[in-house]
């Protein structure tokens, strides 16, 4: 694979060849730029790239234990279990993680992934102006990918998305999907695809 600093500076050649380009920062929402940064992150060198160029934050979902603890610092038993950690087990964080753990910064969907409920005031520019995508807390934003006009982004409460029916963990693998080739579908005799379920 390529270095994100080599990504941002392909975005900004596209760019600057007057390609519709957006570059899109993955990051931990729930922490400052200077935490992220400090955490491994290319979000200061993204920020301070070519000022024309578009910017709009994609919030991490946290999908493993090994994430978890790259991107946030925290442990993945910790974010399950908030408030009900002992001083000992606190101790481990500086004083800035221990609040904002308390807050319950993330919280577990059906499909186990941890997806972020706040969102540090350094993102607040990007928030007022949607350019960002997915779920924090409440709310869902759409940013259409910077592809339209600012004025086509959207915002609404996360309770008004579909209802989505996770699979059950089992013996298939994490998410309960399939893993091996195609499966009977019991009611029309015909072969089905792994990908007919999601």
């Amino acid at each position: 694979g390529f270095y994100n600093q080599w990504r941002i500076e392909q975005a900004e050649a596209y760019h600057q060849n007057g390609v519709n380009t957006a570059l899109t920062i993955l990051c931990d929402v729930t922490a400052s730029i200077e935490e992220n940064d400090f955490r491994g992150s290319e979000i200061k060198y993204a920020l301070d790239s070519l000022p024309s160029l578009p910017k709009r934050i994609l919030p991490m979902r946290l999908t493993s234990r090994y994430v978890a603890k790259i991107v946030t610092g925290y442990d993945w038993d910790d974010l399950k279990n908030p408030k009900q950690l002992t001083f000992e087990t606190l101790e481990k964080y500086s004083p800035e993680m221990r609040e904002r753990l308390q807050r319950t910064p993330y919280t577990q969907r059906g499909n186990n992934d941890f997806t972020p409920q706040e969102y540090h005031s350094d993102f607040q520019p990007f928030m007022d102006r949607n350019f960002s995508c997915g779920p924090i807390g409440e709310t869902e934003r759409c940013d259409n990918c910077l592809v339209y006009p600012e004025s086509m982004n959207f915002s609404f409460p996360t309770e008004q998305l579909i209802k989505v029916k996770y699979a059950s963990h089992g013996p298939n693998g994490r998410d309960g999907r399939y893993n091996g080739g195609n499966k009977k579908d019991p009611n029309s005799g015909k072969q089905k695809s792994i990908f007919d379920d999601y």
